[in-house]
C-alpha cells in the first residue's frame, strides 16, 4: 500500500479516535489560556477554563498516524477489502456521534 492509499485509513481513524477522545475526555495535554501553559494532566488550581481540544486533536493525530502507518504493511489481499470510496462512512458516523454528544449545547 502506498502512502496515498493510507490516507483514507488515516481520515477514518482520526475521526473515530477524536470522537472517543472527546467523549471520554482523553486529552494528550491540557492548555490553560489564562496563564498560557500546557500541562500533561488537568490542573484544577489554575485560573480560567481548561482547553482540552488541542489535546484531543493531538491524540487523534498520533493514533491515526500509528494506525495508518501499520496499514502500510498490510498484505495486498487485505488492501482490497479497504474501499477508499466507503472511507467516508466512519468520519460521517463520528461526526453524527459528536453532534449527538454535544446536542445540549444547541437545545438549551
Amino acid at each position: 500500500m502506498r502512502l496515498l492509499g493510507a490516507l483514507p485509513i488515516f481520515s477514518a481513524a482520526f475521526a473515530a479516535i477524536y470522537a472517543v477522545a472527546m467523549y471520554f475526555n482523553i486529552a494528550l495535554f491540557v492548555y490553560y489560556p489564562a496563564v498560557k501553559e500546557l500541562h500533561w494532566t488537568d490542573e484544577p488550581n489554575l485560573p480560567g477554563p481548561a482547553m482540552y481540544w488541542y489535546g484531543w486533536i493531538s491524540y487523534a493525530i498520533l493514533g491515526a498516524a500509528i494506525i495508518s502507518a501499520a496499514a502500510l504493511f498490510l498484505p495486498p489481499r487485505w488492501k482490497e477489502r479497504i474501499f477508499p470510496r466507503s472511507a467516508w462512512a466512519v468520519p460521517l458516523l463520528s461526526m453524527l456521534f459528536v453532534l449527538y454528544v454535544i446536542r445540549d449545547w444547541f437545545i438549551h
